[in-house]
Parts: structure tokens; C-alpha cells; sequence
């Protein structure tokens, strides 16, 4: 699929790539922010649940520590920002990519041209991902697609639960962290290696950034401010 009806409102030099990543991130509403995580995963799924629609796969995932990755992605929605249509947000310990007025609206205007299962997938699939908690998030695309959990600092077998406030999101990283079978004696026991420790010590502070951010941004919004 080509988009060369889109000449008059995508810059011409655009590939059909850039204009996919217009398109799908466009797809999750204005104001929209994804973080590093959740764009890597957005972008996974569609390359391999659209794969040989609008040029699908446009991307060489591989598993890494966080499950399946492309720097490419991150390049991408950089060159959209040079253009003024995508938001590069440093501000926070993890950045945020999103698109500005401008992008939004043009990436609306490529979606329109894509077939309509295509649009309804990226909305849903763009819901999906940004509803998720991080482990949640990894534990469901580790089971979708279990090749990409191999070089995984997360055990591919915890999903986690969900966990509605900071609070409990900390508390759940710590209870991960001693997660300890039952001794002989009736006490507990830690887990067999240092290695298996250090990952569980990994997950506090992964649902300790998730809380930290989500209390941020639930801070913006009661204050007025625009958020993700």
C-alpha cells in the first residue's frame, strides 16, 4: 500500500513508514504519550498482527531485556519531531513520544486512508497498551509471543495483578521481592540465587517508577495541567 494521495498534507520526503507511525500514534487520541516500553510493544504488535498490510513489517524487533526491540522506532518519531509533528518529552526519567496539534491531525488524515480494520486495530491496540501496568503490560506480550521474552531481566512467568494506587503498586514490587517458598521449619526462605534475587529487586523498582509516574501524572490532571 502506498500513500501518494496524502502529497498535499504529509511532507513529500516522508516514507511510508514515517507516515505509519503518524497514523498509529495518531490512533490513541490527541494528548496521547507513550513511553519507551509501551512504544516499543505498540509498534511489535501491529508489525506482526498486520504483518503484509500497509507495508507491514516495517520493523526488525529482537528480544531484549524488556522484550521486543527497534531503536529504529525511537529514530522515527524523532525525525517526526524535527518536522514539528511529534513531541520528544525529557522532562520525566523515562521520556515520552507523542505527537503535536499539527501531527495529530495529519496522522488522522493517513489513517483515513488505510482500510478500516487496520484503523480499528490501531485504536484498540493503542487502548490496550496504554491501560496496562509495565509487568502487566510484559507478562501479556510475553505470552503472546514467548520468542521475545528470552534475554527478558523480567521472569516471563509472573504477570502481575492489577494494582489500582502507588501505594499498593510499591507494596506489590516488594511482596515480588520476597516472594519466598516455605522452609522445612515452617519459616521462609529466599530464593535460591543471587541472580533470581536481583531480578525480584529489579521489579520494586520498576513498579516503584510505574507509581511515581501515574502519581504524577494523576497530580497534573487534578491540578489542571495537561498530562498523558
Amino acid at each position: 500500500m502506498t500513500f501518494s494521495a496524502l502529497s498535499v498534507t504529509i511532507p513529500p520526503l516522508m516514507t511510508d513508514r514515517l507516515i505509519f507511525v503518524l497514523a498509529a500514534i495518531a490512533a490513541a487520541g490527541a494528548g496521547a504519550r507513550f513511553d519507551p516500553v509501551r512504544l516499543q510493544k505498540f509498534f511489535f504488535l501491529l508489525d506482526r498482527e498486520l504483518d503484509g498490510e500497509c507495508g507491514c513489517p516495517h520493523f526488525d524487533f529482537q528480544p531484549y531485556r524488556y522484550g521486543p526491540f527497534d531503536p529504529n522506532i525511537y529514530r522515527l518519531v524523532e525525525d517526526l519531531a524535527r518536522d514539528g509533528l511529534a513531541l520528544v518529552d525529557t522532562r520525566r526519567r523515562y521520556r515520552q513520544y507523542g505527537l503535536t496539534v499539527e501531527g495529530t491531525d495529519r496522522g488522522v488524515r493517513a489513517m483515513a486512508t488505510m482500510p478500516e480494520h487496520v484503523q480499528i486495530y490501531f485504536r484498540d491496540a493503542s487502548r490496550w497498551v496504554l491501560s496496562l501496568e509495565f509487568r502487566e503490560l510484559l507478562a501479556a506480550v510475553y505470552e503472546y509471543a514467548p520468542d521475545m521474552a528470552v534475554r527478558s531481566v523480567i521472569p516471563p512467568s509472573r504477570p502481575s495483578t492489577r494494582r489500582d494506587g502507588p501505594v499498593s503498586a510499591f507494596l506489590g514490587g516488594m511482596a515480588q521481592a520476597f516472594d519466598w517458598g516455605a522452609a522445612p521449619s515452617g519459616g521462609r526462605r529466599p530464593p535460591s540465587t543471587t541472580e533470581s534475587l536481583e531480578e525480584c529487586w529489579a521489579a520494586v523498582g520498576d513498579y516503584l517508577r510505574e507509581a511515581v509516574d501515574r502519581e504524577g501524572t494523576r497530580v497534573e490532571r487534578s491540578a489542571g495541567v495537561a498530562g498523558p
